[in-house]
């Protein structure tokens, strides 16, 4: 018992270090937050930025999707792809 007590004790000890460490680290991010406040500019590009590469990858997802759909929307019209394109085939093939 008597040789459990002394390491929370040194777990106490260190647990106030590492408040102490994470308490410079609050204010410096409140200061970088502050400068960042204060120099708006910087930040809204970079959040504009963010937003339009979402945006864009949205856009870029969305069409592709509905191309396709619009490209082969029912069976049929895979299987008359598929005939033309054979029929193409077999016209190059003639021609060699």
């Amino acid at each position: 018992m008597s040789k459990s007590e002394p390491p929370p004790n040194e777990s106490h000890s260190s647990l106030p270090q590492s408040s102490n460490v994470q308490g410079p680290k609050q204010p410096d991010d409140d200061s970088s937050s502050s400068q960042s406040l204060s120099e708006s500019s910087p930040p809204r590009d970079t959040s504009d930025d963010n937003a339009s590469t979402a945006g864009s990858r949205c856009m870029l997802i969305q069409p592709s999707s509905f191309e396709l759909e619009s490209a082969f929307p029912s069976t049929e019209e895979i299987r008359d792809h598929c005939q033309q394109f054979g029929r193409v085939i077999q016209v190059a093939r003639y021609e060699n």
